[in-house]
């Protein structure tokens, strides 16, 4: 029974992988020469290191004078060895083809860095140019389900040989790799990273995820009948009921089901205390709804 859920399963990630794949493919393409060039143009010539093999190939170029391109190259190469001997053709082979275009846009934008010279009145503003384009670089990347090897391949061995999660194996990473290179290059470089980080991190949420613009909320009351007509008329919202049994199986009124806009939560939730203080109300962020409200970024 196991085997049969585990071949179902691999058949279902063959068919998500396989679909839209030529766009998939040419946003990667797009991604990746955008991190290239932010990379190349405004991180490597500041010597801001955010973290992951491309911060700590800014590191070793300040310790040994190798070419930040040659130790991308080197261990990207090494550690995408070690991730197929690990996990197999199936795993490996998106991030292979991450790992390719990766190097061939560090190799196209390494020399485009060296005759480009753009200037900011602020470093602050070339901060958050940074951060905006690693963030839209990378969560465009992971959309797709790519990735460009390195600190990626890193933490997924983590996660299978020390049973820790991803994003917990990323921070222990980014940050040893951070703090190396506020020992190297200073406290303030350190914090400029951060900020990067922090900024980056968002963007790569709202890429992957879409813009949590509305609120799914879930209402519980004796007066269930005369919120939901209220909800209806007065908000145009629609309303599902939902099926609720108490914990002796004892039948009970409905619960409603929102989904609501973000400028028409507040006003929701003072209609249904008006009509019964004593509501329960539960509400989560909402980034999509098939059928219904919804805001899409990509088409993918």
């Amino acid at each position: 029974m196991f085997k049969f859920i585990r071949r179902n399963n691999t058949q279902l990630i063959k068919i998500v992988n396989q679909k839209n794949y030529p766009l998939r493919l040419l946003f990667l393409i797009i991604s990746c020469f955008i991190f290239a060039f932010n990379y190349n143009v405004f991180l490597a010539p500041n010597n801001i290191v955010v973290g992951g093999m491309t911060g700590l190939a800014i590191i070793i170029k300040q310790l040994t004078g190798i070419s930040t391109s040659y130790f991308i190259y080197a261990s990207t190469v090494i550690l995408t060895i070690v991730f197929y001997i690990t996990f197999g053709k199936e795993k490996t082979i998106n991030t292979i083809i991450g790992s390719i275009v990766f190097m061939i846009m560090i190799t196209l934008t390494e020399p485009m860095a060296k005759s480009i010279n753009i200037t900011f009145s602020s470093k602050l503003i070339m901060i958050i140019l940074a951060a905006f384009l690693q963030g839209i670089s990378n969560g465009m990347i992971y959309r797709g389900g790519f990735n460009t090897g390195g600190s990626d391949i890193i933490a997924t061995l983590f996660v299978k040989f020390f049973k820790i999660s991803t994003g917990s194996a990323l921070k222990i990473i980014n940050t040893i790799i951070i703090a190396a290179g506020a020992l190297v290059f200073g406290f303030t470089n350190a914090i400029y990273a951060i900020i990067i980080l922090l900024i980056s991190s968002k963007l790569v949420d709202i890429v992957m995820l879409g813009i949590n613009d509305s609120k799914m909320c879930f209402i519980r009351s004796n007066k269930w009948k005369e919120i939901e007509n209220k909800l209806n008329f007065e908000l145009n919202l629609g309303v599902t009921e939902m099926g609720n049994l108490g914990g002796l199986f004892i039948k009970k009124d409905p619960i409603l089901l929102v989904i609501v806009p973000y400028h028409t939560y507040l006003e929701l939730k003072e209609k249904v205390l008006q009509i019964d203080e004593t509501a329960f109300i539960t509400s989560y962020d909402c980034y999509m709804a098939l059928g219904g409200y919804k805001k899409t970024i990509l088409p993918f």
